[in-house]
C-alpha cells in the first residue's frame, strides 16, 4: 500500500454537521456550499480511483474569496487583530459583526496557543479563508489552515446532498 491509500476516511464528525443542518433545514439537499480540499489525492479501500478529501465546508453566505490568501502566521495574527479593531468601530446591531467578532478572536487565540514558547512558527505559513467584502463589511478572515494540513487553496463548491453522499461513500460506517 502506498502513503496515499487509506481503508476509509474518517467523515463521522462533518456527516453529523452536515445532517443535523439539513434537519434543522439551515440548508436543504440542493444548497451549495463551499469545499475546502485536501491538497493530495487518496485511494480507499471503499472506492474506485484516486480523489482529494474534503476537509471543511462552509455555506455560500458569507461569499468566500478564492484562492485562500497565503501568509505567515504572524500575519494571520495581525489581520485578526485588526479585523477586530474594525470590527469594533462598526454597528453592533449588525448580527454579523458579533459572529465576525468571535471568528477573529477564535482564529487569533487559536494561532496564539500552536506559537506559544515555540516563536519559530509565527514565520511558518498558512492560508486564510476571507470572505469577501460588502459594502457593510470588509474582507474578514474565517478559519486559518496551518501549512501541515496541506489544503488545496482554491475553493470548490458542490450541493449538500453530493456532498453527504461523497462523504458516506468514503466513511462506510456512517451510511
Amino acid at each position: 500500500m502506498s502513503s496515499n491509500h487509506f481503508p476509509t476516511i474518517d467523515y463521522v464528525d462533518l456527516i453529523e454537521d452536515l445532517r443535523e443542518d439539513l434537519n434543522k433545514n439551515i440548508i436543504n439537499e440542493s444548497s451549495l456550499l463551499y469545499i475546502v480540499r485536501q491538497k493530495e489525492s487518496i485511494t480507499l479501500d471503499c472506492t474506485e480511483g484516486s480523489f482529494y478529501p474534503i476537509v471543511d465546508f462552509f455555506y455560500t453566505q458569507p461569499e468566500l474569496a478564492s484562492p485562500l490568501t497565503q501568509m505567515t502566521i504572524i500575519d494571520a495574527k495581525k489581520l485578526c487583530y485588526s479585523s477586530l479593531d474594525v470590527l469594533k468601530q462598526m454597528d453592533n446591531s449588525n448580527n454579523s459583526v458579533e459572529t465576525f467578532s468571535a471568528f477573529c478572536s477564535i482564529i487569533a487565540s487559536d494561532l496564539s496557543d500552536y506559537t506559544k514558547g515555540k516563536s519559530k512558527r509565527n514565520d511558518e505559513h498558512c492560508f486564510v479563508l476571507l470572505t469577501k467584502s460588502t459594502d457593510t463589511l470588509p474582507s474578514l478572515p474565517m478559519m486559518v489552515y496551518l501549512q501541515d494540513e496541506a489544503i488545496n487553496p482554491v475553493l470548490e463548491t458542490g450541493k449538500a446532498k453530493d456532498i453527504l453522499i461523497e462523504m458516506q461513500i468514503c466513511c462506510p460506517e456512517e451510511k
